[in-house]
């Protein structure tokens, strides 16, 4: 029943009249506020941030290379209680293009 909803939502922006990257953009942007899955992905030159929350929030910044294929980057977190130490997550990631 979702996958037809947004189906329907992306077919009536197209017939409204809007360039097929806008109402994909759009459709997707609708479909995820309305699952209540819409996080925030910054990306501002080659710098991407996004933040992932299940009970501590996760904060990641990466930077890509010039050829945009690698992306070093790290992440904190907010306080994690876990008896008896207060831990505060933190570290580094990258990724590769394959």
């Amino acid at each position: 029943m979702t996958t037809l909803a947004i189906f329907a939502l992306l077919v009536a922006l197209l017939v409204l009249g809007l360039p097929v990257a806008a109402a994909m953009g759009l459709t997707a942007v609708i479909g995820l506020a309305a699952l209540g899955d819409l996080s925030l992905l910054t990306i501002v030159g080659q710098r991407v941030s996004f933040s992932i929350d299940f009970g501590v929030i996760l904060n990641f910044v990466g930077d890509l290379n010039a050829a945009f294929t690698s992306i070093t980057g790290t992440f904190t977190g907010t306080n994690c209680n876990v008896p008896p130490v207060v831990v505060i997550p933190s570290g580094s990631w990258n990724g590769t293009k394959r």
